[in-house]
């Protein structure tokens, strides 16, 4: 935990937290939602950095932060419903995001 948040194992949790180490383009399901990642440029050395696309009951939607183009973006966001940067107050049946054909180049 330490590794990811510094000084978290000073502060106690208030909630459970696990944080799950996802592989490039290897497709994982948490609570019914498969989440593939996509790499990413984000310029600063470190990372990995991703993109995600997310998947449950028949949608879909790609997420990625502040990221240079890349070709992955366009595999990330192909046949799903819509692209986002940055992130929707969070996907619900009610919200409508534009097809990412609509929004990338």
């Amino acid at each position: 935990m330490e590794a990811a948040f510094p000084g978290s194992s000073a502060v106690k949790p208030k909630f459970a937290l696990s944080l799950i180490e996802l592989e490039p383009r290897v497709t994982t399901t948490l609570d019914g939602v498969s989440v593939r990642p996509f790499r990413v440029n984000h310029g600063n050395p470190g990372g990995p950095y991703f993109a995600y696309r997310l998947e449950t009951e028949g949608r879909s939607i790609a997420y990625t932060g502040d990221t240079e183009w890349t070709d992955e973006l366009v595999e990330a966001g192909a046949g799903g419903g819509g692209a986002s940067s940055p992130p929707p107050s969070w996907l619900s049946s009610t919200q409508n995001v534009a097809p990412s054909s609509d929004r990338m180049p």
